[in-house]
């Protein structure tokens, strides 16, 4: 830049801000999916139902792990080195995929106690 010159912008800032804000949309979905999923009480759901959301859950950190290190040709450290905005938003997002999958097989594993086995009194003699 030559003193006295003016800047063109070029967009790169309108592009950040953009991605800033669709990684937060992100994250924030997936943060509200895990939430939701770990306070509910009941039994998680059974059959298609239940593997439908275990393929996306964990196809979404599979993808993540494997896809950009065979489209840029790089391992995980060079990605981190030149991408560290894409690299931090995609392990964000494919992490917390990885722990609401991992959640929901815990729930399946271990039913929750019915509402009616709850309130049963106690039998004393």
């Amino acid at each position: 830049m030559v003193a006295g010159g003016t800047v063109r912008d070029t967009g790169v800032g309108a592009f950040y801000a953009g991605f800033d804000v669709a990684v937060a949309a992100a994250l924030a979905a997936q943060s509200v999916s895990l939430v939701r999923l770990a306070r509910r009480h009941g039994v998680v759901a059974q059959g298609r139902r239940r593997a439908l959301p275990l393929l996306w859950e964990f196809g979404i950190p599979a993808a993540v792990a494997v896809v950009p290190t065979a489209v840029f040709r790089v391992n995980w450290k060079g990605l981190f080195l030149y991408g560290p905005d894409m690299s931090c938003a995609l392990a964000g997002i494919g992490g917390l995929s990885a722990l609401t999958g991992l959640l929901r097989v815990i729930k399946a594993g271990h039913p929750a106690r019915t509402r009616a086995r709850r309130s049963a009194p106690l039998r004393t003699r």
